[in-house]
């Protein structure tokens, strides 16, 4: 059946799976979202090695090392915190989103993502979607200037490799 547009029903009506969250499956979700977090603390780490070598390699000074390595020390510290911080706000978010026993489904379609949890109904256009990665049993949608929200974390399962691809080439074809 085509519609006004010349899409065919089949085309947009897309593909549906469901799942029951599991006590393991928020944990899973964080331990794969932060994989794919920007930043790393060997940056860091690197930035403060080369700086400090520099100032050495200026003054000759031995103290200019240690004055390097403190502010390194206190970076690193700030930085792990932070990281744990966000870990334990998703973690907070996704157990409220994927309580345990409840049904998690989701639909995939060229137009989007329709995802139903015991929280309520979330759908996300493709030209939403700024960047889909993989890692670990986390699929994350990056999203492009949505209110209250920067990106989605969905549970693997429930994602096939085509449909990862039809939401990739959703995202581009804008």
């Amino acid at each position: 059946m085509t519609d006004a547009t010349g899409n065919t029903a089949e085309a947009t009506a897309g593909t549906t799976r469901s799942m029951v969250a599991d006590a393991g499956l928020s944990q899973r979700l964080v331990d794969g979202y932060m994989r794919t977090a920007r930043g790393s603390v060997w940056v860091i780490v690197a930035v403060c090695v080369f700086i400090a070598a520099g100032m050495f390699a200026l003054t000759g000074n031995p103290r200019s090392l240690t004055a390097t390595a403190v502010p390194a020390v206190v970076l690193v510290a700030v930085y792990v915190l932070l990281r744990r911080y966000a870990a334990g706000q998703l973690r907070r978010a996704t157990a409220a989103a994927y309580p345990v026993g409840e049904e998690i489904t989701l639909t995939v379609s060229p137009d989007g993502i329709g995802m139903t949890t015991a929280t309520g109904r979330s759908d996300v256009r493709a030209a939403a979607i700024r960047k889909v990665t993989v890692s670990g049993e986390a699929a994350v949608l990056r999203l492009a200037r949505m209110p209250g929200a920067s990106a989605a974390v969905i549970p693997r399962a429930l994602l096939t490799d085509e449909d990862i691809a039809v939401l990739r080439r959703g995202r581009s074809s804008r």
